[in-house]
């Protein structure tokens, strides 16, 4: 045999190894269980190697991330009023907010009443418009809410359904106000307030 013969049977005889080695990896027995361990055989050996792990992305806050509570009052005369929601990041990792929260009241046993909501401007604080705002662990973003009760036919309101920008689950707070015709007004959230 040549010294070129050997050489490429040598050649196909460690690239059958790589295949068949390859190919437990990848979990070619019953149930697949091969798969978890070549995934992690591979990420161990991506460290093993000195590369640095990608940093989290930062994921938008839910509910479940999230302490709501009102703060303050502004009035305007006798029928305008006015409050301050806070989101408060009661959670360990750092989440983002963007937008305006979805609000809807509730009566005393919990039930949705007719709700309007319009973003933007309230009597007492100009709209901030919508950003992205980085709330990390302990931190609060702010929504300035205001309504009027001027209305003989206001709505008695109990509670206040509060559901963060892009979440599908919601807070609820007491919020024991007369509001007319369900219609609120709320500013995006905020990290800073300037009255």
């Amino acid at each position: 045999m040549t010294m070129k013969a050997r050489l490429m049977l040598a050649a196909g005889t460690v690239l059958a190894g790589t295949v068949l080695a390859g190919a437990a990896l990848a979990g070619c027995g019953a149930g697949g269980g091969g798969t978890a361990t070549g995934s992690r055989a591979a990420g161990t050996s991506g460290h093993a190697s000195g590369s640095a792990a990608p940093p989290a992305a930062v994921t938008a806050c839910t509910a479940s991330d999230l302490r709501v509570s009102v703060n303050g009052s502004a009035s305007e005369g006798s029928f305008g009023a006015g409050t301050v929601l806070d989101l408060t990041n009661s959670s360990g990792r750092t989440c983002t907010l963007a937008g305006y929260p979805g609000l809807r009241l509730l009566d005393s046993r919990h039930q949705v009443l007719p709700t309007v909501i319009h973003r933007g401007s309230t009597f007492y604080i100009s709209d901030p418009g919508r950003r992205l705002v980085d709330l990390p662990p302990g931190q609060t973003a702010y929504a300035p809410l205001a309504w009027t009760h001027a209305d003989s036919g206001a709505l008695s309101a109990s509670y206040l359904e509060v559901t963060p920008p892009g979440s599908a689950t919601h807070l609820t707070i007491g919020f024991k106000h007369l509001v007319d015709g369900g219609n609120l007004d709320v500013t995006a959230l905020t990290r800073t307030l300037s009255f």
